[in-house]
């Protein structure tokens, strides 16, 4: 329960932490690296951060809303040995 928990902590916290400004994301990357990143190269990454960050919460809401169809559905005894990621523990 608790690592299910802390999966959505990773994504959710980029999408927080993420500036607006693509130059304050290339000064906090000088800050806690050292490595200089241009503006085009800030931008870039900065929108790689936006797109993994919501598809990985896209993901996991998928995925739960998946294992709660499976729950609901009516056939879920025979069916339940296939998913064993979607079992309630």
């Amino acid at each position: 329960m608790l690592l299910k928990m802390t999966a959505w902590v990773l994504p959710t916290g980029i999408l927080l932490v993420v500036p607006k400004c693509p130059l304050c994301l290339a000064a906090y990357v000088m800050l806690c690296t050292g490595v200089a990143l241009s503006a085009p190269a800030a931008t870039r990454m900065r929108w790689l951060l936006i797109v993994l960050g919501g598809g990985a919460l896209i993901l996991m809401a998928a995925h739960r809303l998946y294992c709660w169809y499976r729950s609901s559905h009516p056939f879920k005894q025979e069916n339940q040995h296939a998913e064993p990621h979607c079992r309630a523990r």
